[in-house]
């Protein structure tokens, strides 16, 4: 396993209980290439995965849809990642987003495309987790996107996260929050044709390499450096996402597939599901 020091692989042993990170070790040996954990892979490969403008070109204009209603806008991105859901906001008008992150190579990366695109970016670092203990009732938009909440492999984890999204959010506020397709991942089905938030598809390949109801290994393969790195991600379902948004206190629970309210589920890469406090 390459990078087992780095953060992100302590972060991911730290996630799955004995049973699971042996049984990451001995799937390796069954891989065509070692598993390759070391996060300094994941920057090199993001920005090319991501595609800044098509990115934008898609997601700002739905999440805007979905808050037309709502005055002021003050939002918060949970998950900053590589930047473009904050930056497609502040370049649409957006003044007031808060982007948090608790990994400081994708906040400094963010901060590079904000430079770049001349805008600015208000950045926190908390831990979901504990929001709670540093806001309350505040953003009228929380979002959390990018499949960010299936680093959780821990049920008690992903329910006080998504608790935490409520807490924050004001009365009649919004919540965003996606997930992959992982009921089509699991059937075998996996299609990355960049109909939901990645568009880099003519970049960077992308193909499980591990698929178990409790444990999947993604790996990203840069089509020109060849280089690759692999996300160990929880399957989260949409059917489990809605039930966890819906028990934290959220109502009028929409789901969209890839964007849109009609959708055929084997078509669909990305589920994000919107609801209201």
């Amino acid at each position: 396993m390459n990078g087992p020091n780095s953060e992100y692989a302590q972060y991911v042993k730290e996630q799955l209980n004995n049973e699971q990170w042996e049984r990451l070790e001995k799937i390796e040996k069954t891989l065509d290439k070692e598993i390759q954990l070391d996060e300094t892979r994941l920057y090199e490969i993001m920005c090319d995965f991501s595609d800044r403008e098509k990115r934008i070109a898609a997601e700002t204009p739905f999440i805007m849809s979905q808050v037309a209603d709502i005055k002021t806008k003050k939002i918060f991105d949970a998950s900053l990642g590589s930047g473009y859901a904050s930056l497609g906001l502040k370049r649409a008008g957006v003044a007031h987003v808060t982007s948090n992150d608790i990994d400081e190579n994708l906040i400094q990366h963010s901060l590079k495309e904000a430079a770049e695109m001349n805008l600015s970016l208000t950045i926190t670092r908390y831990d979901w987790r504990e929001l709670d203990q540093h806001f309350s009732n505040e953003f009228d938009v929380v979002f959390n996107l990018g499949n960010s909440l299936t680093y959780l492999f821990k049920p008690s984890d992903r329910k006080k996260s998504v608790e935490n999204f409520f807490a924050i959010t004001k009365p009649e506020g919004t919540l965003l929050i996606d997930t992959r397709n992982y009921q089509e991942i699991i059937s075998g089905n996996f299609q990355n044709k960049g109909r939901g938030v990645y568009k880099g598809t003519d970049k960077i390949h992308i193909k499980p390499a591990y698929v178990a109801q409790d444990m999947i290994v993604m790996r990203y393969i840069h089509n020109a450096s060849k280089n690759y790195y692999d996300l160990v991600l929880y399957p989260l379902m949409v059917e489990e996402l809605s039930d966890l948004v819906r028990d934290a206190g959220f109502r009028n629970i929409k789901i969209f597939g890839d964007y849109k309210e009609k959708y055929t589920p084997k078509e669909v890469e990305f589920y994000t599901v919107v609801a209201k406090k």
